[in-house]
């Protein structure tokens, strides 16, 4: 404990107050400390808010099964609207066609609902047109929402089996396994499962059709 006496008008210390003195050393010491670690802090936040655009690989739902499994072949066009996002992070609601497609090939391959997908010769044309990746409220339980439609063709004669809109949120409070994601991080993740749940409903609106088995 540093003691003080008072002689006359001036004040003494048990020890020079100098720039020398090793305590005046400390303590620039701590500060230049407390100053580099809140720069590698703000650094951080600046890298983990600039986010990556949704994975193909991310987007493909876990585990999903069907009831019916169909003969024909089938081709996946995938068309994605230009998304009007004001945000910081507009790559994070980026999704390209090739990844959504993507996504979309691999998932009907692991679940074979149809015999195979290929890019010629095939009996059905899948068509689908992601309208939209909507994010009204960007915060910690922000929701994301794909608007798209569904459109299966039968190649042969061309006409139109079916036709559906779909419409899948998904929520922060889904992120289980990526509970403290940096903002931008967080909201490529919330558009993925968005395109995992939009994938998942499309799948299982098809399996409902009665094609040819």
């Amino acid at each position: 404990m540093r003691k003080i006496y008072l002689v006359g008008q001036k004040i003494k210390t048990c020890f020079p107050l100098n720039k020398k003195s090793n305590i005046f050393k400390g303590e620039k010491r701590s500060v230049l400390i407390l100053m580099v670690l809140a720069l590698m802090a703000v650094s951080l936040l600046m890298t983990g808010c600039a986010s990556s655009p949704p994975q193909a690989s991310s987007m493909v739902p876990k585990n999903l099964t069907v009831s019916k499994h169909y003969r024909g072949s089938v081709n996946v066009k995938v068309t994605c609207s230009e998304f009007t996002y004001r945000g910081k992070n507009k790559k994070a609601v980026t999704i390209s066609n090739k990844d959504f497609s993507s996504a979309l090939a691999e998932t009907l391959n692991q679940c074979a609902l149809f015999s195979s997908v290929i890019s010629t010769n095939e009996d059905y044309r899948l068509n689908v047109i992601v309208y939209e990746v909507s994010v009204p409220k960007p915060g910690y339980e922000m929701v994301a929402t794909i608007l798209s439609k569904w459109q299966l063709i039968r190649v042969l004669d061309s006409a139109v089996l079916a036709n559906e809109t779909i419409t899948t949120p998904y929520s922060a409070s889904g992120l289980e396994g990526h509970p403290f994601a940096l903002p931008g991080n967080r909201l490529r993740l919330i558009v993925e499962g968005a395109a995992r749940a939009n994938i998942t409903e499309g799948i299982r609106w098809l399996s409902e059709l009665n094609l040819e088995m």
